[in-house]
């Protein structure tokens, strides 16, 4: 809060219980930010048509590692569109959820925001079962000490079939939402890692065991009679060998295994399918004059359902088909041009006004603003009359803002 532009805090009880609450509270005071102390059943209204539900946590407090378990839960809406953060809750109330919310669809969100950074200790396949989310978040440091996320979360995310994106791997993620679409950057093939994961485990396991065989075989034959020394280093040598092999021959049937289900996936994909009313279709559109990409995720139109890949790529016949399967389809595209998400602002009647740049590169006014440019500073003045150029609505409106 000493660092960001933060107008309003939601808190709960839970943070009454904190060290540094105090220490808070005086940084509120001292940068006239306003605490919003919330519980279960409030609704905070952002703007038209956007809102946050607080569906946790509730009056009687978890009393078992209260910070975390106490944490607001709480459900921003928008239209179609819901994200679902869940603090540093745990299994105990996940579970105290599930069962305050079990006659209601209300968890369900299009984004999770995974609890916790994705420890072990919370995201119960249960309760992401109850939010199903197409995309989830974990916000994670690189290399953290505590492991996170673990391989248990990773592992129930995959099984409810959802995109991953973690900080640790993605950086810093921006979600941008209109009535219709969702942009947002590329996943991470977090299965195709563990599989690696697994695959060098087992092999040092093999080595370990190996050298451990070897050891043996060498101490046993150093301590026996000379006279016996050719005789019993060859039945150790047969003994290691044999030994050897059924580890080989186990490792090899594992390996074997894996390449068998890999092969099993591709021949499963590679079976014609029908697009199913579920699936979700990804649209890439990488635009050349800026270099940008962006990515759009809609749920597939009526006249697509129950079409096979061919049909799809008649439909999209300038498209590029990534991927194709019941449930997503990747298309991309590049066009000549910027992506449309540039702006720059200029003056126009003595006021900020905000022009888009269209793909052509064209400038055309966007909005004007009821910003006067007298009371900007000199510096800001001059800025404004060359034009400051601005990518993304996000920058542009933190822009806006601060020169209100």
């Amino acid at each position: 809060m000493e660092k960001l532009k933060v107008k309003k805090v939601i808190i709960s009880k839970q943070g009454e219980t904190s060290e540094n609450y105090e220490k808070f509270l005086e940084i509120a005071k001292q940068n006239n930010i306003k605490i919003l102390m919330v519980k279960s059943g409030d609704k905070i209204k952002i703007e038209k048509d956007i809102y946050f539900d607080i569906l946790f946590p509730e009056e009687k407090q978890i009393q078992e590692n209260m910070l975390n378990n106490n944490s607001v839960v709480a459900k921003l809406v928008y239209k179609k569109f819901s994200l679902l953060f869940t603090g540093d809750i745990e299994e105990i109330a996940e579970k105290r959820i599930l069962e305050k919310y079990k006659n209601s669809d209300i968890l369900k969100s299009t984004v999770l925001k995974v609890a916790h950074h994705g420890s072990k200790s919370s995201s119960i396949q249960e309760f992401l079962n109850a939010v199903s989310p197409r995309i989830a978040l974990i916000g994670v440091g690189k290399n953290n000490k505590f492991g996170h996320p673990s391989d248990t979360t990773i592992h129930a995310l995959n099984a409810i079939n959802c995109n991953i994106y973690r900080t640790d791997e993605n950086g810093e993620i921006t979600i941008i939402i209109n009535e219709n679409s969702i942009k947002f950057p590329k996943s991470v093939n977090t299965k195709i890692k563990m599989r690696r994961k697994e695959m060098k485990r087992i092999w040092i396991i093999t080595l370990i065991v190996a050298i451990i065989l070897l050891g043996i075989g060498l101490g046993m034959i150093l301590f026996k009679n000379e006279t016996n020394k050719i005789s019993e280093k060859n039945i150790v040598e047969n003994k290691v060998e044999e030994i050897s092999e059924i580890v080989t021959d186990e490792c090899t049937e594992e390996w074997e295994e894996m390449q068998e289900q890999t092969k099993a996936e591709i021949e499963t994909n590679a079976i014609e399918e029908r697009i199913s009313p579920n699936c979700i279709i990804t649209l890439k559109i990488y635009y050349k004059s800026c270099a940008h990409t962006l990515i759009e995720y809609n749920k597939v139109p009526e006249e697509l359902v129950n079409k096979t890949q061919k049909e799809l790529e008649q439909k999209y016949y300038n498209w590029k088909v990534e991927k194709y399967s019941s449930t997503e389809i990747v298309l991309s595209n590049a066009y000549e041009g910027n992506c449309g998400e540039h702006y720059i602002l200029k003056e126009k009647d003595g006021k900020i006004a905000i022009y888009k740049i269209e793909q052509n590169n064209k400038e055309t006014l966007y909005k004007e603003t009821e910003i006067a440019i007298d009371y900007l500073t000199e510096t800001d003045k001059i800025e404004i009359k060359n034009g400051i150029r601005v990518n993304g609505k996000q920058n542009l409106n933190q822009l806006i803002e601060d020169f209100s």
